[in-house]
């Protein structure tokens, strides 16, 4: 079995130097160890490179003319230093193929990332643009199924089609509403998951400022204006554990009450002791387990399709995943990179890695995010009309909109728009409210539960302040309630 991805040959290619410690019988194989050491770049490879240069070094200040005694000594430790090299060659090179494997695709991103930024800088997008005729991008599109009826008790809750005298719109005196409203009736132009590198640098960044949902876009947008590489770095962290924060909480929102059992999933297994990134990856894992049979749920089936599981290849979204998940592990635990240029260096590593989520989450922006404000009764018809908040983009001031609905929903939840299959709601697992710490409205998911005090330990996906709900900690224990397996 290879112990990297690259193959037996390159392994083999990459193990050659282990021979110089074989063939030249204790004298020069301290050489090997300082190559690796190089190579790697690891200073403990060196130092032992130089213990075994000992030998080497008695021959070159003592040469023969030294006394006898004093030959026989050195031949004694050359001998004994030279089948000590030997096995540890061996034991060192399965570290030292991973190592170099991780420094050759660190390379080749930053060689890639840095293209991207030479392209920005000098303009190579603007000058094939004025020579060549652009290529519109493929939309994937979005097949649904019929509409089923459901009660408002249902996980999911139906929309009511506007008819001609109902559509939706905002008030005439809001030009800004105006505009949104005409806006949102535009498909929008959706990516799959097979195809990460269809977008520019720049069309990503369009796209996630104005069609991604709020929670993933405001962290992400926000690195760009962090100059210290410290400070960029553990941002970029923070931004990685909320992406897979949102993802789980979507997950959980889109699990149906009969499949909950089914999930495996215990909220005080994950949440008792404090939520961790592999936790969120854990739950999102058992979740895409229960999409695999709802095939009238195209955003059940996109996470699905998402493989967080799956690291076979290294530019996938599962790869990617555990590669940030231990980047953000290594750091808490202080293992991360300590000095300035080893934090630039695995800052740019990182930040190509969540660009690379980004893409593979571009599914989102086809389920718009709304927080219901008020609704008032509709003059014509049976339904009312929601004003809602539409949590989409990078910026805090979510444009207004008016949506004609069946029945009037909790004022202050969010809920996902799944077009014709309806709105889910995402309490208990997302909710916003106002930091008592910024006195601004923050959007938290669950990190913690106290079932003991009954408050459950909310943080913001703006800038990690916690706040308690008790209420949270009431639902999420009615919905652990569900997920028991029922006793005969």
């Amino acid at each position: 079995m290879s112990i990297t991805s690259k193959g037996k040959s390159w392994e083999l290619l990459h193990s050659l130097w282990i021979g110089w410690t074989i063939l030249t019988l204790g004298l020069f194989n301290w050489i090997a160890f300082v190559y690796i050491g190089i190579r790697a770049k690891q200073r403990k490879w060196i130092l032992w490179g130089l213990l075994y240069s000992g030998p080497f070094l008695f021959s070159i200040f003592y040469g023969p003319e030294a006394p006898e005694w004093l030959v026989n000594l050195g031949v004694a430790l050359e001998l004994l230093l030279w089948a000590v090299s030997i096995l540890h060659a061996f034991i060192a090179r399965k570290e030292y193929l991973l190592r170099l494997e991780a420094l050759q695709h660190r390379k080749g991103d930053s060689e890639a990332l840095l293209k991207r930024q030479l392209a920005d800088e000098y303009g190579e997008e603007e000058r094939r643009d004025e020579t060549s005729t652009p290529t519109p991008v493929p939309s994937a599109t979005v097949q649904t199924a019929p509409e089923r009826g459901q009660s408002l008790e249902a996980a999911h809750l139906t929309r009511e089609p506007p008819s001609s005298a109902q559509t939706t719109q905002t008030r005439s005196d809001s030009p800004q509403r105006v505009q949104h409203a005409a806006a949102s009736q535009v498909p929008v132009t959706k990516l799959t998951v097979a195809a990460p590198d269809i977008m520019s640098r720049d069309e990503l960044e369009y796209q996630i400022s104005s069609a991604y949902p709020f929670p993933l876009a405001f962290g992400f947008r926000s690195l760009a204006s962090i100059v210290d590489p410290r400070d960029l770095y553990r941002e970029q962290l923070r931004v990685a554990e909320n992406m897979l924060a949102f993802l789980g909480s979507v997950s959980l929102a889109l699990i149906r009450e009969q499949d909950r059992e089914k999930s495996g999933i215990d909220p005080k297994e994950f949440w008792a002791t404090g939520i961790s990134p592999g936790d969120w990856k854990e739950i999102v894992g058992r979740c895409s387990k229960v999409f695999a049979s709802y095939e009238d749920e195209p955003l059940a089936l996109a996470i699905k399709g998402a493989n967080i599981r799956s690291e076979k290849k290294e530019r996938s979204f599962g790869a990617n995943i555990t590669a940030l998940i231990r980047a953000k592990n290594d750091f808490k635990h202080d293992r991360g990179p300590v000095v300035l240029e080893e934090i630039a260096e695995a800052s740019v590593e990182v930040q190509d890695r969540l660009r690379r989520c980004m893409e593979a989450l571009a599914f989102s922006t086809a389920y718009p995010l709304r927080q219901v404000e008020d609704f008032d009764v509709a003059r014509r018809g049976s339904g009312v009309i929601l004003k809602c908040l539409r949590y989409m983009g990078d910026h805090p001031s979510f444009p207004q909109e008016e949506v004609p609905f069946r029945q009037a929903l909790p004022r202050g939840d969010l809920f996902l728009d799944l077009g014709q299959r309806g709105w889910t709601p995402l309490f208990p697992f997302m909710i916003t409210m106002t930091c008592s710490h910024c006195k601004a409205r923050e959007t938290y998911f669950i990190d913690a539960w106290d079932t003991r005090r009954g408050t459950a330990r909310m943080k913001s996906f703006e800038r990690g302040h916690t706040m308690n709900s008790a209420e949270v900690s009431e639902a999420l224990e009615e919905w652990a309630s569900s997920a028991r397996p029922s006793t005969p």
